[in-house]
This record gives structure tokens, C-alpha cells and sequence, in this order.
């Protein structure tokens, strides 16, 4: 939990973002509201924008249950990605704010007024989701990232997020609304469709369905067992209340390989240290669909309190209005605060370890966390810290834990543009990777300083490689809003696999950081099909069970000559033309024996869920083989 271990706790720095309220008004809500206003990025601030995102304000006033005349509002993302709303408010409530596009994750944000007059600019960033493979009752992500089965869909989009690196986009508050702090270690947004276009948000009463979520391996390190002693590790899952803004814990899940097999106990030993090689995820049974989150409850929090002054020059009396937030040495972003006329400012975070204590069980005792604050107040940014966070329990805000006093927004610690040097080590795996490409920068910076900087400097290196110890070093400007980007590829005959990793900086990282590369995407031509034209049989290796087979005619209608498939699985080898137990004859639909194979068709196999394990990797499979 120094500035090196911030990021595996890194999602609990914030909480909830304060704003003020005014009167309602312009065909707003009736009634007390906040104007919030800001712009919609796509993957991070100062990059792209987004038009056309729904917003969507609302809160249940008078506590009847549900949404009322005045308790709601709309809005929408300009051409330039901008946004304003007049929210519904009322003080000591939450207002929840929803950011809704097409092909991207939702967003939302949780407003809690404290004080009238005080209006709020938010920076709101979006990430695309990822669309499914579904067939059957089974959705599988194209990355083999997160699964849905159990039920028919028709289409479907997820988005997982590692909340060591994607804090920002963690869904309310890092509480549950049993008053505990949340340790994350892996979240997802899950938007399934059924066959008339209708989004699935609850299953049938008695009916239910399995998900599945890839853990990042950068919170293995958060990884437990709650119900010691018996055959699986087995986790605790959460799911996001969207009415009500809360996360709300509902039932238990366990984690399983590449190749969906519950993990062992003993496992969870070698999860810890990093030592475990292959994927790990979530499993776990589910009756309704949002935002569903493997979450680890403490009573260990504690708040870091800090006054926000204005510039001594200048005729503001106070910073009302600043927008501050916390980050820290590593990574990982609160949601931020907008500060008022008291210029008081509350964040929730987790604590640091006393002496001889090891909450983080990485056996490593007495570590200290440290935190930056970043700010934004008139179109200027300012940056403070680090400040030791203490190591007594306080609760949450307003309870006070560390008071770091006050900051003033003056020239001394204004954001300016530099050149920022970074050093560090990749690794795939748990292990040093040779090879590994890497790119940085700075969206936030115009070209020409971006130019004129690098000038002075003699040159920039924004991109660069690994040598064989898995160290690279570069350099480039920076402002405010660092990305770095890693990628490796590796190529087998077998598969091509994709590996990718993304920090985002609020600051220059002063120490040399570690890049843990997590699996973006892997393909395989496994398995390897073979066709006797003596016997007419289809053999496969490895033999895994097929969902289904078919055999295409190499003239190019993309009507199969023959279709086979089984929700039981289909073992090797089959006899062309005959259909074995337990299989379904899809094409020809009259059940009549297909056309004989020529020379030049082709024979296509979908193992069951699409995917195959290649070396505790789940790939997804595009096996095709042309007859001889």
C-alpha cells in the first residue's frame, strides 16, 4: 500500500461527488435541482468526444419507491460532447446520474447535494463494450472476457473493467449499502437483448442464469475464500442497484480456469503471489442483469479532509465550484467533488497498514498509502501531495480520518505542460516480457506545444520496446491526463493471441511502475479437422466437444451442404450425412441426406461455447479445413 501498491486498492479512493442545489426551472424538474454540465470522452479525458449520449438525472424524492412527477430529468451530449442538465435534488439525498450510448458501457454517477447555489462541471468518460457470440442459450464475449448462459438471447454486449486501472468507471460509490467499504477485483456491465429486440433485465421467477467474469491479474492480490473448507474458492458477488444508486451483495459465486473448472483451494495461494499461470474468473448463478461486481467488504476505511482555498490574488472569495479528486502514485481515480462556499472537500479511501499489520495479506507489513489531489477550477488544473494517508479507522465522510489542512489554487501548484520521463518493467503472466510495445501521451496538449516541447528537449520517445529483462524507458509530454498503451503479440501456429495493457496518470510517475499485460484477444485454428473420403468420417484433435458442425460447399452460397448441432456436445469422430445422439440435423431442414462432398468444401467445427484452452487461455476457436 506504498505509492508501488496503491493499485490493487486503488478503486477505493472515492465515493460520492457533492454539488449544490438551485432553483428549478427552464422545464426542468419542479422543485430544488443542481445544474451539472460537462463533457462525455470516449476511453479518456481530453481524447474524443461523444455526441448523442442520453442523460439521465433522477431521485426519489419523497421515498414513496419509485419515480415520480419532478423526480426525473433528461438531457443530452451536443456535437462537441457537452452536456447540461438541470437535476432533480434534494438535500441529504442522492441524485444518480445515468450516461446512456449505443455500444458503450453505461455510466453512473452519484450526485449528493449539500449546498444551494453551487453549480457542478463534471468530466464524464465512457468505454465501449464488446459484443457477444451467442448461439443457443449461451453468449460468450469475442474475448472470451465475460459469458452468459442458461437462457436464450439474441444478442448481447459486455464490458469488463479491471479496477486497478478503470476506477473512474466503478458505478457509485465504493460502499454497499450495509455500510462497508468495497475492495473490487473485477466489475462488468452486462446488456443482453432478447429475440424481439426487448433488453433482458430480470430472468423469470425460478429461473436463473451463469455468468462469468475474467479476473485482471493486477487484483489477484484481492482474492479470497469465504466459505472455507470445501472443493472451491468461492467469492463474494454484489450487483448495482440503479434505482437506488447502492451496490447490494446477493449470493456467492466461485472462481474458476480457462476451461470453466471450479479452482481449487489450494490455488488460491499461488493467485495471490502472482505465481498462478493461466486466466482465472468469476463464476457465478444470476437472476437479473446491470452492472455485477466480484467485491470484497471492510470495516477499514478512512477519509482524507482537505480545505480548498482560492488564489490570494484575485477577487474570489472562496473556490466554490472547484472540482477535485484523488489519484495516486501507481493509478487509479476517485470520482470528484465539487467543492463549496466552505471550500471543504471529503474523500473515502482505505487506510494504511499500522506497524506489523498486513491488511492486504502481500506479506509485506506497516505499508504506507499516499495519495495526490487534483483539481480543476476556471479552465485550470492544479495538482497537490503526496499526503500520507493515517492508519486509524474512521468510517466514511464527513467522519474525519487524515486532515492534510488546507491547499490554495495559486501559480505554485498550476498545472504546466513538461516533459515526463517513465521507466518501468512489463511483465505477461507474472513474468519479464521481451518484445512488448509501448506508447505514451497526452491528448489533453495542442500539437504545436506538444512539438515545441519536444524541441527543447531534444526530442521525445513516445514509443518503445522491452529489451529481455522486460524494461523499457520513454519520454513525452504530459499535463494532466497521461495514457500509456502496451501490446504484444504472439504468434503460434496454433493460435494468435493478443496481449494489451492501458494507465492512465493523473500525474508524472516518479518511480518506475510495473505493467501487468492482461489477455485481449486469442484465436485459434485448433482443432485440427481431418476428412477420410474412404469412410465419409469427420475427425477432429484435440477431440473437444463440438456445439456444432458443418460442411460447406466451395461453390460460395453460404448455404451449408450439411449442419449438425447439440446442446450435449458432439463427439469425434461423425459420419458425413449422419446425424449422432443426441445431435440435430439444422441443414438440410427436411431431414433428407445432404448432397455428397466434392473436392474443395470445406468442414467447419464450433467446440462447445466457442472457445478452447491453449495453455490456460481461453481462445476462441475458427477451425475451417478445406477437403482435399
Amino acid at each position: 500500500m506504498t505509492a508501488g501498491k496503491i493499485a490493487g486498492v486503488g478503486s477505493l479512493f472515492l465515493i460520492f461527488l457533492c454539488a449544490g442545489c438551485s432553483s428549478g426551472g427552464g422545464g426542468g424538474p419542479a422543485g430544488d435541482t443542481v445544474r451539472i454540465s460537462g463533457t462525455v470522452w470516449q476511453d479518456v479525458v481530453g481524447g474524443a468526444t461523444l455526441s448523442d449520449v442520453q442523460v439521465t438525472a433522477y431521485v426519489d424524492i419523497n421515498g414513496d419507491g419509485s419515480l415520480g412527477d419532478g423526480e426525473s430529468a433528461s438531457s443530452s451530449s451536443d456535437f462537441d460532447g457537452k452536456f447540461e442538465i438541470d437535476a432533480p435534488a434534494k438535500a441529504g439525498k442522492e441524485t444518480i446520474l445515468k450516461f446512456s450510448l449505443d455500444g458503450y458501457a453505461q455510466v453512473f454517477k452519484t450526485v449528493t447535494v449539500q449546498q444551494s447555489g453551487i453549480a457542478a462541471t463534471l468530466d464524464v468518460v465512457m468505454h465501449e463494450s464488446e459484443s457477444m457470440n451467442c448461439s443457443g442459450q449461451a453468449c460468450v464475449a469475442s474475448s472470451g472476457a465475460a459469458s452468459v448462459s442458461g437462457i436464450d438471447i439474441e444478442e448481447g454486449y459486455v464490458r469488463v473493467f479491471n479496477p486497478a486501472t478503470e476506477a473512474d468507471a466503478f458505478p457509485g460509490a465504493f460502499r454497499d449499502d450495509a455500510g462497508n467499504s468495497l475492495v473490487s477485483s473485477v466489475f462488468a456491465s452486462f446488456e443482453l437483448y432478447d429475440a424481439d429486440g426487448n433488453r433482458i433485465t430480470k430472468i423469470a421467477d425460478g429461473e436463473s442464469a451463469v455468468i462469468t467474469m475474467r479476473i485482471p491479474r493486477d487484483t489477484w492480490d484481492t482474492l479470497g475464500d469465504m466459505v472455507p473448507g470445501d472443493d472451491r474458492i468461492q467469492v463474494p458477488m454484489y450487483y448495482f442497484d440503479e434505482d437506488a444508486g447502492q451496490w447490494r451483495q446477493e449470493g456467492m459465486g466461485w472462481l474458476v480456469g480457462a476451461d470453466g473448472t471450479a479452482l481449487a483451494e489450494a490455488d488460491l495461494a499461488s493467485l495471490k503471489d502472482g505465481s498462478f499461470s493461466g486466466e482465472v474468473a468469476a463464476m457465478a448463478p444470476v437472476t437479473h442483469f446491470s452492472y455485477w461486481n466480484v467485491d470484497w467488504p471492510s470495516r477499514e476505511g478512512t477519509t482524507i479532509v482537505v480545505i480548498v482555498d482560492p488564489p490570494p490574488e484575485g477577487d474570489d472569495k472562496t473556490a466554490a465550484g472547484a472540482v477535485c479528486w484523488l489519484t495516486s502514485e501507481e493509478e487509479g481515480a476517485s470520482p470528484p467533488v465539487v467543492i463549496g462556499e466552505d471550500g471543504k472537500a471529503c474523500f473515502d479511501v482505505m487506510r494504511s497498514e499500522a506497524a506489523g499489520e498486513d491488511l492486504d495479506e502481500d506479506g509485506v507489513t506497516g505499508e504506507i498509502s499516499e495519495v495526490y489531489l487534483l483539481c480543476r477550477w476556471h479552465d485550470r488544473n492544479y495538482r497537490f501531495g503526496p499526503f500520507e494517508v493515517g492508519s486509524e479507522a474512521a468510517g466514511f465522510c464527513p467522519a474525519v480520518g487524515t486532515d492534510v489542512g488546507s491547499v490554495t489554487l495559486d501559480s505554485q501548484h498550476e498545472v504546466s505542460a513538461e516533459i515526463c520521463s517513465i521507466s518501468g518493467t512489463v511483465l505477461r503472466n507474472g513474468e519479464p516480457l521481451e518484445g512488448a510495445s509501448l506508447t505514451m501521451e497526452d491528448p489533453s496538449i495542442p500539437d504545436e506545444l506538444r512539438d515545441s516541447l519536444c524541441s527543447a528537449a531534444g526530442g521525445c520517445m513516445y514509443v518503445a520496446m522491452t529489451d529481455a529483462s522486460g524494461h523499457f524507458e520513454m519520454n513525452g509530454p504530459f499535463a494532466f491526463s497521461l495514457k500509456l498503451e502496451a501490446s504484444y503479440a504472439d504468434i503460434r501456429p496454433e493460435a494468435y493471441i493478443i496481449w494489451k495493457a492501458v494507465r492512465n496518470f493523473g500525474f508524472c510517475p516518479q518511480q518506475p511502475i510495473v505493467v501487468n499485460l492482461e489477455l485481449e484477444s486469442c484465436t485459434t485454428m485448433l482443432p485440427e479437422i481431418q476428412y477420410d473420403d474412404t469412410s465419409n468420417q469427420i475427425s477432429w484433435n484435440p477431440p473437444v466437444l463440438l456445439e456444432a458442425l458443418w460442411v460447406i460447399g466451395a461453390s460460395g452460397s453460404g448455404w451449408p451442404l450439411w449442419m449438425i448441432r447439440s446442446d450435449s456436445g458432439i463427439t469425434s469422430p461423425v459420419t458425413y450425412g449422419q446425424v449422432p445422439d443426441g445431435a440435430t440435423q439444422v441443414y438440410p431442414q427436411s431431414n433428407e441426406p445432404p448432397q455428397p462432398v466434392s473436392s474443395g468444401d470445406y468442414i467447419q467445427v464450433y467446440p462447445m461455447g466457442g472457445f478452447m484452452d491453449i495453455d490456460g487461455l481461453r481462445c476462441y476457436s475458427n477451425s475451417l479445413s478445406e477437403i482435399p
